[in-house]
């Protein structure tokens, strides 16, 4: 290690330190926490900053110290946005107003809180109220004031409406075509028949209800003209309406927000639940028309939700059900509000079977359409299985506060499942328990916890058990695992009721046919075994057979000394025989 090398080392490090100095310089100064001083900036002058054409960007006006500064949009509106292009040289130009630091954010912001009359030539000669620039309540550098010189060009033909900035085609804010260039709607008095006129003329003719939003601050010039539409949607476009011309300077307006639907989406009449933790509560829609629409809070009892509960197979004749009468708790959805006033007597079998207003025949705001949360038709201590095609298996459900609901699989064991299973009526022999949500775990809410059964109970419910608090019963639903069993196959299928029983003993008939069966299996197998051995000695013996004939035919006969047939019979005749009797 020379003095050189440490030369080398030692300057590639301070340049490399001074490149880093100078690459997050320009990052500040790119995001407007840095600001820099220019020669060409003097005190008074105004620019537009992060603009994507030299027209338009957020307003800063020259410093004492010759830095810019940014402008807060406290009260900043059409006059002195018209002020700010006439001191640019737009002086022909239509201002068009941004604040909320459209164009981006400024570290320091010194001015603001004008109020031009829309005459002057600099912003300067404003007058403006101190107060509010010193407060970061009213000004920082996510309240900066932004303006776009409209120069002339045709963008469009009057009349003309479109959706912009949405996820699909069918969305987005709405603005028409005014002096040929696209401005906003402002939601102003803007209501379904308005709506369903908009969504006719951008060509939605089989259904033309539409959702109305509101898209939140956009620039506007003047709040120019306020629709009034019949209530029979007979105007084919906007323009055919009633239109009410607005004057004057408006510092923004909220813009409408539409949404327009294609039918068919779902059956007529059908109703669901949306956007709840279990499946028996949600926001409340019914399908009119085609398309799924929400039902508004103004004039809804416990008697309509008990239609619609009934409706949706949740009706529990002893028990009202809930009624949430605005959007905060399942929101307030994408769908047109389609009933209103619902009138129902109880026997009715649908909400649209209900006497109520349909859309376009009252106003209601998004954040008053109704849920509920319905009660199941079950008592407690009932038990259930679901989530297997074998109904002799699955995730264990039992009836708590008129809810289905599963048990949390901590602690459960083969006891319990006995218990399970021999409520339900099925063969105890056989059970096996499951954990970790075997069977799967429906959108219901987790009951109970910790079981612990000793095998002598009749009910689920007579064993120690911890029950969690109906809150808890809801959102523990997604973080917690299930219990399941199987059980024996030796009786049909029923949902246990609590407190019923039967003295009637039937005939297990799977059992003896089980065990006759099994002895018929028995003795296959026993046969197949003796027909191998049997088969196996037979092959041994051939073969010991074959092989000491093979010897037999191998063996050789001396036959030089074998007697002469004579020489045997006279050794016959010669030979003495003893007399005694055998």
């Amino acid at each position: 290690f020379t003095i050189n090398t440490w030369y080398i080392y030692t300057t590639v490090y301070i340049m490399d330190s001074l490149v880093n100095a100078v690459l997050i310089a320009c990052f500040l100064v790119l995001h407007g926490t840095l600001s820099i001083a220019t020669v060409n900036c003097t005190n008074g002058d105004i620019r537009l900053y992060n603009g994507t054409t030299p027209n338009e960007g957020n307003v800063q006006i020259c410093n004492n110290d010759n830095e810019w500064s940014g402008v807060c949009d406290y009260s900043w509106d059409c006059d002195d946005a018209t002020v700010a292009c006439r001191q640019l040289g737009y002086s022909d130009a239509t201002a068009l107003v941004y604040n909320g630091s459209y164009f981006g954010e400024w570290s320091k912001v010194e001015f603001g809180a004008y109020s031009c009359s829309g005459t002057e030539t600099n912003l300067i000669d404003c007058s403006y109220n101190i107060y509010y620039v010193t407060h970061s309540y009213y000004c920082n550098s996510q309240k900066l004031a932004g303006v776009r010189c409209q120069l002339y060009t045709k963008e469009c033909n009057n009349e003309e409406i479109r959706l912009v900035d949405g996820e699909s085609s069918d969305e987005g804010r709405l603005e028409i075509c005014d002096n040929d260039i696209w401005t906003p709607v402002c939601v102003t008095n803007f209501h379904d028949e308005e709506a369903a006129i908009a969504c006719k003329q951008l060509g939605y003719t089989q259904y033309s209800w539409g959702s109305i939003f509101t898209a939140g601050n956009t620039p506007l010039v003047k709040q120019y003209a306020t629709y009034y539409c019949s209530s029979d949607f007979s105007e084919s476009k906007l323009t055919e309406c009633d239109v009410n011309i607005a004057t004057g300077c408006t510092k923004y307006c909220d813009s409408v927000r539409l949404k327009c639907f294609n039918p068919p989406q779902c059956e007529e009449g059908s109703s669901r639940l949306v956007n709840g933790t279990i499946e028996q509560e949600g926001r409340l829609e019914v399908c009119v028309n085609g398309v799924w629409g929400t039902v508004c809070s103004s004039g809804w009892d416990t008697i309509d939700a008990y239609v619609a509960c009934k409706q949706l197979g949740k009706g529990n004749s002893n028990r009202g059900p809930l009624v949430w009468y605005n959007s905060n708790q399942f929101s307030d959805g994408y769908y047109p509000i389609v009933v209103s006033n619902a009138g129902c007597n109880g026997w009715e079998r649908a909400i649209t079977d209900c006497t109520h207003n349909s859309y376009g025949e009252y106003y209601c705001a998004r954040t008053q359409v109704i849920g509920i949360q319905c009660y199941d038709d079950c008592e407690d201590g009932d038990i259930r299985l679901t989530g297997s095609d074998r109904e002799h298996e699955g995730t264990v459900e039992i009836c708590v506060d008129s809810l289905w609901g599963m048990i949390a699989d901590s602690g459960w064991g083969q006891v319990d499942a006995n218990v399970v299973c021999s409520q339900l009526g099925y063969d105890t022999r056989g059970i096996r328990a499951f954990n970790n949500s075997f069977y799967g775990k429906p959108k219901r809410p987790i009951n109970i916890n910790n079981v612990k059964c000793t095998g002598s109970e009749e009910r689920l419910l007579d064993c120690t058990y911890y029950e969690f608090p109906d809150n808890d019963k809801k959102y523990l639903q997604k973080m917690v695992d299930v219990a399941g069993v199987q059980c024996g196959e030796g009786t049909s299928p029923t949902i246990s009721e609590s407190g019923s029983s039967s003295s009637t003993c039937t005939p297990n008939y799977f059992a003896i046919t089980g065990g006759v069966y099994l002895i018929l299996f028995v003795v296959i197998i026993m046969s197949i075994i003796f027909i191998i051995m049997g088969y196996a000695i037979y092959k041994k013996l051939s073969h010991k057979y074959n092989k000491n004939l093979s010897a037999v035919k191998n063996t050789s006969v001396d036959t030089s000394t074998k007697p002469s047939r004579n020489s045997i019979i006279s050794e016959v005749k010669n030979k003495s025989y003893a007399s005694t009797k055998p």
